[in-house]
């Protein structure tokens, strides 16, 4: 089994963190009682300056979370340091979708107008990859490989920017919450063009969480949904983000956070919440996630089993593979699932002259990496 281990100098730095956040709590709480002691006066102005503080620090955290155009936020900085940038200099992921997609506009859609995507195999399409990308991602990098690869499987795959990751579409993303409207509406968009084509849901991190908030919709073209180490609770995810990253409890900054965040960008964070809407699916549901990642807990995936219920056809962990990191840590097995699931509930005649594109693997290898099957 293997495991990833921090640095010791990246453990360091979070003691240092912890410890620093708590002596300035310790401060900010014991400064204001001695002066109430002393003075009420001066002691209620001490309570004032903390509260400013935390409200100022709060806002901070919002803006470097969800500002996406901010060049020192978590964005740009994930973008920065994104490994998974395609090593074939002709294969530039957005410039390389540009030139060989069709794109497509909704310019009436509000608050922005739409802008997507759409790859179209020379042969007819095996059905459409409704693709959702990850949080940081300006140019596909998160599913770019996916698409790729979907595209020479012979589907049609479809990609647009989350808000806030295109050049016109905003600066704060909705972290799946006010995308659910775009998506709902380039999916009728997509199907009123494509009526009798099968589509499948796919998004990794972000985007997992995106097409989760869609299984509550009772679509009878949609015909299943892959998610890939997506979380269920935006309010939870960024509660495990201030605790792992910066080593700043829940209270008072998580709390504070949420109440700016429903004034500054109009959405709560506690609005994204898929757990109820999986109970709810129609839809078989795949998914996977990295035994290894500690961006989005793996805890993520025990509670898409739970609440999908019968609808979860497959569920899968990857030994070794940190976030959004399953495909590249077991291609074929990874691959291998995602073409038997397209398979089986795709209504879309198969092309037989069209090769398999990955080879099945042995039962035995199956047996190390499934975590849960349940059949509809």
């Amino acid at each position: 089994m293997i495991r990833k281990v921090n640095p010791k100098g990246m453990i360091s730095l979070k003691v240092k963190v912890r410890w620093t956040w708590s002596l300035v709590e310790g401060a900010m709480i014991a400064i204001p009682l001695i002066l109430l002691f002393i003075n009420w006066k001066y002691g209620l102005i001490a309570l004032a300056i903390d509260g400013l503080i935390i409200l100022l620090y709060s806002l901070l955290i919002l803006y470097i979370g969800l500002n996406t155009k901010a060049g020192f936020g978590a964005a740009k900085v994930i973008e920065l340091a994104d490994t998974r940038k395609p090593k074939d200099k002709e294969k530039k992921t957005l410039k390389w979708v540009q030139d060989n997609a069709r794109q497509l506009g909704i310019p009436d859609a509000k608050p922005y107008p739409l802008h997507g995507y759409l790859l179209e195999p020379e042969q007819t399409p095996k059905g459409l990859i409704y693709m959702c990308h990850g949080f940081g991602d300006y140019s596909f990098t998160s599913v770019f490989d996916q698409a790729t690869r979907f595209y020479e499987m012979g589907y049609s795959v479809f990609l647009t920017h989350s808000r806030g990751f295109g050049s016109d579409n905003g600066n704060w993303t909705g972290m799946g919450t006010l995308e659910r409207e775009d998506h709902v509406r380039w999916i009728e968009t997509l199907e009123a063009h494509n009526p009798d084509l099968d589509i499948f849901l796919y998004g990794v991190s972000m985007g997992a969480a995106s097409v989760m908030n869609l299984s509550d919709l009772e679509d009878p073209q949609i015909k299943g949904i892959i998610e890939d180490c997506g979380y269920v609770s935006l309010y939870e995810q960024m509660d495990h983000a201030l605790l792992s990253v910066l080593q700043v409890p829940e209270y008072p900054t998580l709390p504070i956070c949420e109440w700016l965040c429903k004034r500054v960008c109009k959405f709560s964070m506690k609005d994204l919440d898929v757990r109820p809407k999986l109970a709810r699916t129609i839809y078989p549901i795949l998914a996977f996630h990295g035994r290894e990642d500690d961006f989005v807990p793996f805890s993520n995936l025990d509670q898409v089993i739970q609440a999908a219920g019968p609808h979860l056809r497959d569920a899968y962990f990857i030994e070794g593979a940190a976030h959004c990191q399953s495909a590249c840590k077991e291609p074929q097995f990874y691959w291998t699932r995602i073409q038997d699931f397209l398979e089986e509930y795709g209504t879309t005649p198969a092309d037989t002259e069209q090769p398999i594109f990955i080879a099945s693997l042995d039962p035995e290898d199956d047996a190390d990496f499934e975590m849960n099957s349940q059949d509809n």
